[in-house]
């Protein structure tokens, strides 16, 4: 266990230092020998190289070349040709990431740069929250929940942090990295909006409900100090307080100084890879055949159990086909990383959960496709 922290802590290290060096690098200028002696200087705005929008916001980019007055100016996004000049106004369409890049050919030489954005949802553009939609999705993850502790209790003889990190293994679903576009490919863009509003309230419903059940477990009193201190444990967990920092943050409109988004957004990068990294020294050190029982499970509750709630809500709740179909494909993802880091913080089941997270996802490439073809999708 000291060698798995000590290697996680050398890869965040480094993750973080290649960071801070590009952000460094990125500051500069380059400079080119121009005609007749002089120099060409170009420098590049913004200095980060990766910020984030909002889906229909605006962002400038600039190519600035001083020394001379022939310089062929080329911007791309994501591969396709969007404009020359020094000046390009970036408008993202859609949720995800796009990569904007710029060559530049002065005085015999060539110079370029690229930025990653990250595209969010615009909450103020998107179409009235539907209580309904909500009400379905996070209704059949509390029915799941709650039939994913019992098997647990009755099956496997949990503790009750263990059956709160077996069931939420159930419910918590890579909506982020394969839901969006899956969604997009498969409903096309008019899911995006579905998608986004279960998107905003995911991870801080599902890490609020984790959280508070593994709390109670352990405290365990029926009366005010034992709800006290299960409040207490909860908000000062330290995912659950950065999900509402930034959900009160965000719904405030307040903008983040320069450099505090820019450090952020650099460690955002770093979060994705990171969590990976933890996830495949797990399975080192986790044989995905130890405790397969439990891994086959969780696969059933979340690849067989959610849909079908889901799926049973939104028709009782007469919901329409394409809210229907977004919201049983999120539930038909397979199992999140999200939950592979409960596990860690819990002290709970990190073993099956790694191996769930592998065989869910391989499994889901089959299972998803029936599951549309059943609900009438794509």
């Amino acid at each position: 266990m000291k060698t798995h922290a000590r290697l996680l802590s050398g890869c965040a290290g480094a993750v973080l230092l290649v960071a801070v060096a590009a952000l460094v690098g990125a500051c500069g200028s380059s400079t080119d020998p121009g005609g007749g002696g002089g120099e060409v200087e170009i420098t590049y705005s913004p200095t980060a190289p990766a910020f984030t929008m909002l889906v229909g916001g605006s962002r400038e980019l600039r190519a600035t070349v001083v020394g001379t007055d022939q310089a062929v100016v080329a911007w791309t996004v994501d591969g396709e040709a969007a404009g020359s000049g020094p000046v390009y106004v970036h408008v993202p369409a859609e949720v995800g990431t796009d990569t904007v890049a710029v060559a530049v050919t002065a005085a015999g030489s060539s110079s370029g740069r690229q930025w990653l954005v990250t595209v969010e949802p615009d909450l103020s553009r998107l179409p009235p929250v539907d209580a309904r939609l909500l009400i379905a999705y996070f209704g059949g993850c509390l029915v799941v929940f709650a039939l994913g502790r019992l098997l647990a209790f009755q099956l496997f003889r949990m503790d009750g942090a263990a059956q709160s990190v077996f069931a939420v293994g159930g419910i918590f679903a890579n909506t982020l990295l394969l839901g969006i576009p899956v969604a997009k490919v498969t409903l096309g863009d008019a899911a995006i909006p579905v998608v986004s509003l279960v998107l905003v309230l995911n991870s801080l419903v599902l890490w609020m409900l984790v959280t508070v059940s593994v709390e109670w477990a352990r405290t365990g009193r029926a009366s005010f100090a034992g709800f006290a201190d299960t409040a207490k444990n909860v908000v000062t967990n330290p995912v659950v307080a950065s999900i509402l920092a930034g959900t009160a943050w965000g719904w405030a409109g307040l903008p983040l100084p320069g450099v505090a988004d820019r450090t952020l957004d650099l460690l955002g990068q770093a979060a994705v890879p990171l969590s990976l990294i933890a996830l495949g020294m797990g399975l080192g050190e986790f044989s995905v055949r130890d405790a397969w029982r439990e891994s086959a499970a969780i696969c059933v509750l979340k690849l067989g159990a959610q849909p079908l709630a889901v799926f049973a809500l939104a028709r009782l709740l007469d919901l329409p086909p394409l809210e229907t179909q977004a919201i049983v494909l999120l539930a038909a993802m397979p199992v999140g990383a999200n939950v592979y880091l409960m596990a860690r913080e819990f002290g709970a089941l990190p073993g099956p959960v790694a191996a769930s997270l592998v065989v869910s996802t391989a499994l889901a490439a089959f299972t998803t496709p029936v599951v549309l073809m059943l609900i009438g999708g794509g």
